[in-house]
């Protein structure tokens, strides 16, 4: 609309460039600001009275349409701008899924690289795992639980995890190898508590590094109880 009045404004204002120099106007220069004031108030009758009513009437519309289809908008303007739109790039980890992680499977080395053993995870139920890698699994979830920024805590709403998803599920799939060693325990950080030792440092996971790294001592599941470094990553990185 604005453009369509802009240039009709504009063309009445050049039909009357022969009217410009009429000696009624004084000069030419009046002349040519009188018509531009013409144009003007032409400018400002095109736009209606009622033209804002009506734009918030459809705006209203829109959103109850969108309602309707469990969309809530808190300001109108924003439907506008939504009804100009063409693509709509979102995250889906944050607004289609629960930003829940669980693991599913994890693979291990017996005794050499090319003997791989792969345990799967459903629903809450690990598979049977060999006795005679008690040792090497306890590491493995030592690694998980140890170097681990997550932390279980009881409030008001009962027993919750905080953290990262990717590290709570790994605190998770600690405790299922944990528990089918040495049985079901109702303290979720039990294993934890288990592991007697001390974190000497801790570099933290960045975009750039890609991993993180935990040193601690004194945990007897590792045979070097001085100073042992656990790290999780990207495999790359930690290779």
């Amino acid at each position: 609309m604005t453009y369509a009045i802009g240039i009709i404004c504009l063309v009445v204002w050049i039909i009357n460039f022969n009217n410009f120099s009429d000696p009624i106007h004084g000069s030419w220069i009046r002349g040519c600001i009188y018509y531009f004031k013409i144009a003007v108030a032409l400018a400002v009758a095109a736009i209606p009275e009622g033209l804002p009513a009506v734009i918030t009437t459809c705006l209203a519309l829109g959103t109850k349409q969108m309602a309707k289809n469990n969309a809530i908008v808190r300001t109108l303007p924003s439907v506008e701008t939504l009804g100009c739109t063409t693509v709509i790039c979102s995250d889906k980890t944050g607004t289609l899924t629960l930003n829940k992680m669980t693991a599913v499977d994890f693979t291990y080395f017996d005794d050499s690289v090319s003997n791989s053993k792969t345990v799967h995870i459903n629903q809450g139920k690990i598979d049977k795992l060999d006795a005679k890698h008690k040792e090497l699994l306890r590491q493995y979830a030592a690694v998980c639980v140890l170097n681990n920024n997550s932390q279980s805590v009881v409030d008001a709403e009962g027993y919750r995890r905080v953290g990262a998803p990717t590290e709570i599920s790994l605190k998770v799939l600690a405790e299922l190898i944990n528990a089918e060693f040495d049985g079901a325990n109702n303290d979720p950080e039990a294993f934890e508590k288990s592991l007697i030792h001390k974190k000497e440092g801790v570099l933290e996971f960045s975009s750039e590094r890609k991993m993180m790294s935990t040193v601690i001592s004194g945990c007897r599941d590792f045979k070097d109880s001085k100073n042992t470094i656990l790290i999780k990553g990207a495999s790359e990185r930690v290779l």
